[in-house]
């Protein structure tokens, strides 16, 4: 089993976790108690998606946003991912992110304070870029842009106020932070002889 994400539930701890299956992409979500017990799958009664994994968790340790994909070479930026909310104690789902998407392939990467925005990484001409936007998918503003490279490894400052990523595919491996709205853009660390994690 491959440990993705923790979540604070009301009544408890619990561990979300997608289990490798015989092809590892194709592993099942699930949730179990922290002391073990309680092994359960989601449900996740969706057509055609072959693939999830899991999002960010929200603060009430009881909804969880969840991606799926209609196939499996999603670097080629043509497969198309959809995006939901998962309630853990009712099983409901709900696609969000459905409003004019940026990119066949947007997986949600954090959400902001308030909850009500959300980061995603759609790839858009074979770059994956940072965008911020409503939980619905509206009032998207792009944070990364084209010619910037292919953007990974997002990670928001624990005051909510600056993105830490990776950068590959203009010059060497990059490790940059801006503002929330791609202002203030610094390189970290950058040295064709090493990539940087």
């Amino acid at each position: 089993t491959k440990l993705f994400r923790t979540a604070e539930i009301k009544m408890g701890r619990y561990l979300l976790f997608r289990s490798r299956g015989e092809v590892p992409e194709r592993g099942t979500l699930g949730i179990v108690n922290a002391d073990g017990s309680d092994l359960r799958p989601l449900k996740l009664e969706v057509p055609d998606q072959l693939s999830w994994g899991v999002g960010p968790v929200f603060q009430d340790g009881n909804r969880v946003i969840l991606m799926s994909v209609e196939g499996l070479k999603t670097w080629e930026g043509n497969v198309r991912s959809r995006t939901w909310i998962y309630h853990l104690d009712t099983d409901k789902i709900e696609e969000i992110a459905q409003s004019d998407p940026e990119a066949p392939y947007m997986p949600p990467i954090a959400l902001l304070p308030g909850e009500e925005r959300m980061l995603a990484g759609p790839v858009i001409d074979g770059e994956q870029r940072v965008w911020s936007m409503n939980l619905d998918g509206s009032d998207a503003l792009e944070i990364t842009h084209k010619g910037e490279g292919f953007t990974y490894g997002v990670s928001l400052s624990p005051d909510a106020q600056r993105l830490a990523f990776h950068v590959t595919g203009i010059r060497a491996y990059e490790i940059v932070v801006c503002n929330l709205d791609g202002t203030d853009r610094r390189v970290l660390a950058s040295d064709p002889a090493h990539l940087h994690f």
